[in-house]
């Protein structure tokens, strides 16, 4: 993501996030969907669940939608 110039996010920065419930909800608002590997996607639900859930997004395999 980075050598093509995408924004991105490794799993100790989404830890760090959900430490504050008002970036979860920025960062679910400002993105419409989320790519990720099926490693770190099987986990955003437990690191960040409660607040995109609030947000309105859902997760399946490799992708966040809204």
């Amino acid at each position: 993501a980075e050598k093509i110039g995408l924004e991105s996010m490794d799993v100790e920065a989404l830890k760090k996030l959900n430490k504050n419930k008002k970036l979860v909800k920025k960062l679910a608002k400002k993105y419409q969907a989320f790519l990720a590997s099926e490693a770190v996607i099987k986990q955003i639900p437990r690191l960040l669940g409660p607040g995109l859930n609030k947000a309105g997004m859902f997760f399946s395999l490799g992708l966040g939608f809204r």
